[in-house]
């Protein structure tokens, strides 16, 4: 008995470990640069694009860890009031929200791993970008600071 509970649990881990690295090995996005303009500085970003209904769902989810200069940009269109969740997320994020002409909304910082509180934006947004928890504070970035990407109509 004690041999077969053991092989189920073999099995088990087994396929985790294939379902979580066919999720990361599928998650081949596009690559784009961002920059952030702040009241002093810009700053440049290598982001993931997440764009198809897929690609925002699975996100950020499973990574053990994210360059100090990447992030995920989500695109949404149409415009709408963004919510997003910390399951099954395993880096701590500061998740901004952008209107539809590049500058941020509002912006949440330091968000706690697998949460599965509700984090949304406060107005109708064209996108989500999502970088290592931090990067806000130690860069100054806040609300009605501007991005700049093909995204936005700036």
């Amino acid at each position: 008995m004690r041999y077969f509970i053991s092989k189920i649990f073999l099995i088990a881990i087994c396929l985790n470990i294939a379902i979580f690295s066919h999720v990361n090995a599928g998650a081949k996005l596009e690559k784009s640069i961002i920059t952030i303009t702040t009241a002093v500085k810009s700053y440049d970003f290598l982001v993931e694009l997440a764009i198809s209904s897929k690609e925002k769902s699975i996100g950020l989810m499973y990574r053990q860890s994210m360059a100090v200069d990447s992030g995920m940009l989500f695109k949404y269109n149409p415009l709408q009031i963004a919510n997003i969740w910390m399951k099954n997320t395993y880096i701590p994020l500061d998740i901004i929200f952008i209107s539809h002409d590049g500058v941020i909304e509002n912006i949440i910082e330091r968000t706690t791993p697998h949460s599965l509180d509700v984090i949304s934006s406060t107005a109708k947004i064209r996108a989500v970008l999502e970088l290592n928890a931090g990067i806000v504070a130690k860069f100054n970035i806040k609300a009605g600071d501007i991005i700049t990407h093909d995204i936005f109509d700036n």
